[in-house]
């Protein structure tokens, strides 16, 4: 079987070989070390985790190989082919994928920390998916989300709608998902909640300490997403996680 293209994840295999040569390995980045040094903190292996939408999975692959018990789901067909191509040429017996719709999550049972990397802004339902998520994790919430603001200063990047709008009872902007692989599954157009709303959704999803994590940037003067992209990581906590 030929290898598959990859886009985005250089994953170092078993045998050495990368998925993306001349990328930085994706478990050396900046965002699978902030993810995982927050997750050691709150979550110690061999603790359970899902992640979201998990693309070519190489942050699944990354947590699996720090010792967590990984479950990564995937919507899109193509990319979950990939998944699993990397999963037998990695062979880590505490990484599963599977092929679903994230918003099916209660299939999979209960997780001790959820990965939602790159997601929630391909939902046209995201209040009702974080109270899913809410209702499945147990202590801990990694969130890496675009998101509208008052101004519409995401509107010079991103096509979105011009007014925003209410929408499950919290202010946004609509944005029209453009059919690829990195798109929504099942719904032709995505909600991108307003800064302040996203913030209150995650906390009233149940995780009332939320924190905003920057290390993800790595260098944090020179790396303009937070500012630029419209793009942040934020961690949810459940209640009693931290003494």
């Amino acid at each position: 079987m030929d290898p598959p293209t990859f886009t985005a994840h250089n994953i170092e295999l078993s045998d050495g070989t990368q998925t993306l040569p001349g990328a930085p390995l994706i478990g050396a980045e900046p965002t699978s070390v902030s993810y995982l040094r927050t997750l050691r903190l709150l979550c110690p292996p061999p603790a359970r985790v899902a992640d979201l939408g998990c693309l070519e999975g190489g942050y699944a692959v990354a947590l699996a190989r720090a010792g967590y018990d990984v479950l990564a789901i995937e919507g899109q067909e193509g990319n979950y082919a990939t998944c699993r191509w990397v999963a037998d040429r990695v062979a880590l017996p505490n990484l599963s994928f599977v092929l679903d719709d994230v918003r099916n999550l209660r299939r999979h049972g209960t997780f001790d920390a959820v990965l939602c990397a790159g997601l929630l802004y391909h939902l046209d339902q995201p209040v009702a998916f974080l109270r899913l998520l809410g209702e499945v994790t147990r202590t801990l919430l990694l969130l890496t989300t675009h998101y509208a603001t008052e101004g519409g200063r995401e509107r010079d990047v991103y096509p979105l709608s011009a007014e925003l709008v209410e929408h499950e009872g919290r202010l946004g902007r609509w944005f029209d998902e453009p059919p690829s692989a990195w798109s929504a599954v099942g719904n032709p157009r995505s909600f991108w909640l307003e800064r302040r709303h996203l913030l209150q959704a995650v906390i009233e999803a149940g995780f009332p300490l939320v924190f905003e994590q920057f290390d993800v940037l790595g260098d944090v003067v020179a790396n303009r997403d937070d500012e630029e992209r419209l793009i942040s990581c934020f961690v949810g906590v459940k209640p009693g996680a931290v003494p």
